[in-house]
């Protein structure tokens, strides 16, 4: 009974998660005066990554944002969408998530969205659509120019793509499905700054071969350690 009891207990470990999971991000100290959005004409921008593992659980989604010229009152207005594609061909099954939302402060600040969602395998778009004139998204002053170096973090199996931008001059009902999308084709095509985590609610899933191989070295282990201290497992 004391080997199946360790057993387990090494299996819970094996799997449990130990804190919060990076699944991709590009993080600095922002400065305020520079970044894309409203007031440079631009009113839908987008990050995104593609991942060949499958993340499930409690994500979080969200960017560093704030208002050009607020006072009082006043706010800056976007859409935060998660999507799988972009473009005119585009339908509701690949809009993953989507919530209004509004900045007041004149300074960056992170503002972020948390979903219960599993994300196999795919390109990911995180969009901030339908900005107002006024609506900043701040980017990383030092522009980063190497996927997953530098001010960027990207988990095993993952890579951030070149941010893109939608300039028209009148957005439609539903940014992601643009035809107008553009890349940023060279410097600063790194620099919105982001963060995709996977909270420790969700674990990266595991597959059944990892876990039969993780089960069975653990089960060695444990029949190892039985006969050195002279026990024997129960029937």
């Amino acid at each position: 009974m004391l080997c199946r009891l360790w057993i387990l207990a090494l299996l819970a470990a094996a799997v449990s998660p130990a804190g919060a999971v990076t699944v991709a991000a590009r993080t600095a100290t922002p400065n305020g005066s520079t970044y894309f959005g409203g007031p440079n004409g631009l009113f839908s921008l987008y990050v995104s990554w593609t991942q060949t593992a499958t993340f499930s659980g409690p994500m979080t989604f969200g960017g560093t944002f704030h208002c050009v010229g607020c006072s009082g009152s006043q706010t800056a207005s976007a859409t935060l969408y998660l999507t799988n594609s972009i473009g005119p061909g585009i339908t509701a099954a690949n809009i993953l998530g989507s919530t209004p939302f509004t900045v007041s402060s004149t300074t960056p600040t992170p503002l972020s969205v948390t979903m219960n969602i599993a994300l196999p395998p795919a390109t990911y778009y995180l969009i901030v659509g339908g900005m107002s004139s006024n609506f900043a998204w701040d980017r990383d002053p030092t522009a980063v120019t190497t996927p997953c170096s530098g001010d960027e973090q990207c988990a095993s199996g993952v890579t951030i793509n070149p941010d893109g931008n939608d300039n028209i001059a009148t957005p439609p009902p539903n940014p992601p499905a643009s035809s107008t999308w553009n890349f940023f084709p060279t410097s600063p095509a790194r620099s919105l700054l982001f963060s995709v985590t996977l909270n420790p609610a969700g674990v990266p899933a595991l597959s059944l071969r990892w876990l039969g191989g993780t089960a069975a070295l653990l089960l060695a282990a444990g029949l190892w350690l039985t006969r050195r201290i002279g026990l024997s497992p129960a029937a």
